[in-house]
This record gives structure tokens, C-alpha cells and sequence, in this order.
């Protein structure tokens, strides 16, 4: 883990290498499961985050000016967990490709999975809301997305 993560503290470790994502707490390994990044010049932004916000659903598209094959609209989209601007962990119900990179930079996953990373990840949603934000007195989770051994860029807001 990066040096200053407790022993007890949870955090998500992503190789994008490997596609696969890591529950961790401390050192102790806590779930494990194959994720879809994003695709040759859609690529997922390697860093040191923190979870942003989380929705339960929301509705996700292409940019306005994008066109093409590479404009997409995709309705209810589940369990939103933003790490950076327009890049989040989420469910996706369109394929089942996990363990291959298949997104336009989001990190996919089955919904069985993601549901679990949205309920145990800060911070904390209220019972019936639908949203919430992370604060400078309530940072969200510690979120590494690396290749391999990699170098990254530490991009967390709190610190």
C-alpha cells in the first residue's frame, strides 16, 4: 500500500495491466475481481484518487461534440463511483467482457461487484438519497489505478 494508508484502512488498488481490482485493508487483501478499463485511446487515467461522489443510478454520455462510433448514451447507469472528473467506477449491464479493456475510460464492472464497492466505500450515502459528495472532513476512499509497477501521480484532493 502507498506509505501513509493505516493498517486498517480501506482502499481500492486497480492494475490496469491485469484488469483486475483489489479490496484492501492495510496489507490484508478483503474481495478481488476483473474490471473493463478503457480501451486504446480511451485509456483510464492512472493516479492516487479518492472517491469523489457516488450515485445510485445515472445516465451517462458522450460529450456533445464527440460524433461517430465514438458517441455513446447509456441510460441507468448503476452505482456511480466518481474518482475524477467524468471517470468512475460503475456497473455495466452491455457486456460481460470483464478482465479485458473494453470502456471509454471508465472502470467496468459486473454489478454484483460494483454494488459491493458502492456500499462499503466512504463516503457514506444516507439512507433514500440518491447522491452524495465527498468533503474535506469526509474524504472519500483512497482509489490507486496503476500498470503494473508504474510510477503514479498522486491526484487526491484532501490530503
Amino acid at each position: 500500500p502507498p506509505d501513509f494508508v493505516k493498517p486498517d484502512e480501506m482502499w481500492i488498488d486497480v492494475d490496469l495491466g491485469q484488469q483486475v481490482l483489489a479490496v484492501r485493508r492495510g496489507t490484508s487483501l478483503e474481495y478481488v475481481t476483473l474490471v473493463s478499463t478503457g480501451t486504446y485511446g480511451h485509456s483510464t487515467p492512472r493516479g492516487l484518487y479518492q472517491v469523489r461522489d457516488k450515485v445510485v443510478y445515472a445516465n451517462m454520455a458522450s460529450r456533445p461534440s464527440v460524433e461517430g462510433k465514438d458517441a455513446y448514451f447509456v441510460g441507468n447507469v448503476p452505482f456511480i463511483v466518481h474518482f475524477w472528473p467524468r471517470y468512475a467506477l460503475h456497473g455495466a449491464f452491455w457486456h460481460w467482457g470483464f478482465g479485458w479493456v473494453r470502456s471509454h475510460g471508465c472502470i467496468n464492472m459486473a454489478l454484483h461487484d460494483v454494488r459491493y464497492i458502492y456500499e462499503n466505500v466512504t463516503p457514506v450515502n444516507f439512507p433514500g438519497w440518491k447522491m452524495v459528495y465527498d468533503t474535506k472532513e469526509d474524504p472519500g476512499t483512497l482509489l490507486r489505478v496503476r500498470r503494473g509497477q508504474d510510477k503514479i501521480v498522486d491526484k487526491r484532493r484532501w490530503r
